[in-house]
């Protein structure tokens, strides 16, 4: 899926023309691509973008919270992994 300027962001001062090839995220196409599966009345289940309808577990907050507490940065993800 190719990436175009909009005719009316290409109008606009400053706008790059780079932007026009940057590639579409795979995770925004596959996003599209089951938008049109269920306009064509396919039954899809889309687990690419959005926000999970489940609380985070109480240990990876704590594990967060820990982190950003001590200011542990980069050196605590393991602290974060389930």
């Amino acid at each position: 899926m190719d990436a175009a300027i909009p005719p009316a962001l290409a109008e606009l001062p400053g706008f790059s023309a780079r932007l026009g090839r940057v590639e579409v995220a795979a995770t925004v196409q596959m996003t599209i691509r089951a938008r049109e599966l269920r306009a064509q009345g396919f039954d899809v289940i889309a687990l690419t973008i959005g926000e999970p309808d489940f609380d985070s577990p109480r240990h990876a907050i704590e594990a967060a919270y820990q982190a950003a507490f001590f200011r542990l940065g980069h050196a605590a993800i393991p602290l974060c992994r389930v």
